[in-house]
């Protein structure tokens, strides 16, 4: 299936709990987000993979950070200070 804007995806499964899956398309911008999701292929793709899943629960993120190559990174969950 074609997403224009999408870039690479990845799924990750949950060490803790491995009945949960977490998936993450890389995108080129936002608005490239906002046109799959109003595309006619969106809803039917999205009733294809809640077939094979219990719940769905969708958001959208943006990168606050990121780790170069051979840096150590935090294994633990960080919550920021505002």
């Amino acid at each position: 299936m074609q997403m224009p804007g999408a870039g690479s995806a990845l799924l990750a499964r949950d060490r803790r709990d491995p009945e949960r899956f977490v998936s993450f398309v890389a995108w080129d911008t936002l608005d490239a987000v906002q046109a799959w999701k109003t595309s006619p292929e969106f809803k039917p793709h999205m009733a294809r993979v809640q077939q094979h899943i219990d719940k769905f629960a969708p958001t959208e993120l943006e990168v606050v950070a990121t780790v170069p190559a051979g840096v150590q990174a935090l294994h633990e969950t960080t919550t920021a200070k505002r």
